[in-house]
């Protein structure tokens, strides 16, 4: 003879695994047991209970599926904003060595304008001088042939002027 159940269960009501276990296990007794009437509303109930947690559980397997995704969407963020950041980190990196390089090229091709300039003006600079030098030589030998001619001119008047005189 199966035992009776101690109380009878109530919708609602946390059952434990054990529990349910036991409940799917009774015997149902011949009809003249009165046990055996309680035993099918136990059973009903067990289904509602185990349905209700089925429910439960599903809501929660899909509560948590979200949650996955969406977790799995902020872990894709996060590594595509830290791939992003790393880019940008190269990114200004590149271009900061570029400009360096860039600066020092157009320093350097500057220096060598400057030079070629420079180097150009001396050349101009000592052909000037060197022109205006040989013609200030050639002057000075205008000038020291003017001084001759006009030394001649004075010793030949005064030579003259005095045998005029002489006489």
């Amino acid at each position: 003879m199966p035992e009776p159940l101690e109380s009878p269960p109530v919708a609602g009501t946390r059952w434990s695994a054990e529990t349910l276990e036991s409940m799917s296990t009774l015997t149902v007794a011949p009809s003249g047991y009165q046990e055996a009437a309680s035993v099918g509303p136990v059973i009903e109930l067990a289904q509602v209970v185990i349905e209700e947690r089925d429910a439960e559980l599903a809501a929660l397997r899909e509560r948590l599926a979200y949650y996955e995704g969406f977790d799995a969407l902020i872990n894709d963020n996060v590594a595509r904003s830290a791939e992003l950041i790393r880019s940008v980190g190269e990114e200004r990196e590149r271009l900061r060595s570029q400009a360096i390089q860039w600066r020092l090229e157009t320093e350097s091709r500057m220096t060598e304008e400057v030079e070629r300039y420079l180097a150009g003006e001396r050349e101009r600079t000592h052909a000037m001088l060197t022109a205006l030098m040989e013609d200030a030589t050639r002057m000075q030998r205008q000038i020291d042939g003017l001084i001759q001619r006009l030394s001649q001119a004075i010793t030949e008047t005064a030579v003259s002027h005095g045998a005029r005189s002489a006489h």
